[in-house]
């Protein structure tokens, strides 16, 4: 007698999407979520809750971390933070207009997109910054403090999201 066993195997899919926040506002931020994640179907997206990634390495608790020896206070790191917000803010802004343009489609009146990207940016700067050229000035700052070659891409406690567990 020969004998046959069958069995039943299941695939398990799960899909993880990560993008930048990009300028969206926390309701654009929250409608990319909700149109791309599917929980029915596994399929899950992380949308960064500062306008990109480096922000991440310039937040205080990361910064006073890495910099653990030199004993950065927290009003030398605020002045220190507020003085590089400022220096490209203008920058960031205009960056934050040409994304939200081109996120709605919009192609006239972008005076309106204009005022509320500035009101966004100046009600929350750190939300909005452009992260990339924040964390380039910041570094250079708290160098010329330190007197060392500062690098803030390193690891800390202080990278993770709680809610990154949510998705993966």
């Amino acid at each position: 007698m020969i004998g046959c066993s069958f069995f039943k195997m299941q695939i398990y899919f799960y899909a993880a999407f990560y993008t930048i926040r990009d300028g969206r506002t926390e309701q654009e931020r929250e409608d990319l979520i909700c149109r791309i994640s599917d929980t029915d179907n596994n399929v899950f997206v992380y949308v960064t809750p500062y306008n990109d990634i480096e922000t991440l390495f310039c937040l205080k608790d990361h910064v006073q971390t890495v910099l653990q020896n030199f004993n950065i206070t927290d009003e030398q790191y605020q002045t220190t933070l507020d003085y590089c917000l400022q220096e490209i803010k203008d920058e960031s802004i205009k960056k934050i207009i040409t994304n939200r343009c081109k996120y709605r489609h919009i192609h006239n009146n972008q005076g309106a997109v204009a005022l509320d990207t500035i009101s966004d940016y100046e009600s929350d700067p750190l939300h909005y910054v452009y992260g990339k050229k924040l964390r380039g000035l910041l570094a250079g700052k708290l160098q010329e403090i330190c007197g060392i070659n500062v690098n803030l891409f390193v690891s800390t406690e202080y990278l993770s999201d709680p809610n990154i567990g949510d998705y993966v």
